[in-house]
């Protein structure tokens, strides 16, 4: 039963208000076709500090840290927010098997572009009980899959374009300074 109160908390938190207010503002989509088939989908969210820190926050709420846990969340949400540039992407191939962006031999390559420079992600790593994750993160349903990926500090951290790409198709996400 408590759960069950904590998760109706995280929802009522999160279907309005600030947080759901910065992934609207920080999330982008695309998609990619052969012929007229969809081949992926991605929507990406772009945390920014301040949202590295929320996540962190509304987890605790959520898992009912103690304080000790929850202050060390959010410490750990600043360090990362100062050595990386973290995305959060729901992604949708046509045959389930080809949304593999975490295996190294992987047929997508995740890039992000800031200005000419390409960097590769630091880590691409799969969200595990996507159920909680979809409470902080909508497009995560049952047709997506969930990754963290992790870029190094770009040069310049408002022009950016994160792809998806390889042989089935390309999508290609901007965040600039005009949007």
């Amino acid at each position: 039963m408590r759960s069950l109160v904590l998760l109706l908390g995280v929802v009522t938190a999160c279907s309005a208000g600030p947080w759901v207010e910065a992934v609207e503002r920080e999330s982008r989509r695309g998609e990619a076709y052969q012929e007229i088939w969809e081949t992926l989908r991605v929507e990406a969210v772009r945390l920014t500090p301040d949202m590295l820190v929320a996540e962190a926050h509304e987890l605790c709420q959520a898992r009912a840290c103690t304080p000790r846990e929850a202050e060390a969340a959010e410490q750990e949400a600043r360090r990362t927010s100062t050595r990386a540039l973290v995305f959060v992407l729901a992604v949708y191939t046509r045959e389930p098997g080809w949304n593999d962006l975490d295996r190294p031999d992987s047929r997508w390559r995740v890039a992000l572009f800031s200005g000419p420079t390409q960097l590769a992600p630091l880590e691409v790593k799969p969200l595990k009980r996507r159920d909680e994750w979809v409470r902080l993160y909508p497009a995560l349903d049952p047709m997506h899959a969930g990754y963290r990926v992790t870029f190094p500090p770009p040069p310049d951290p408002e022009e950016l374009r994160l792809t998806v790409s390889g042989l089935l198709g390309k999508v290609g996400l901007e965040w600039t300074r005009t949007r």
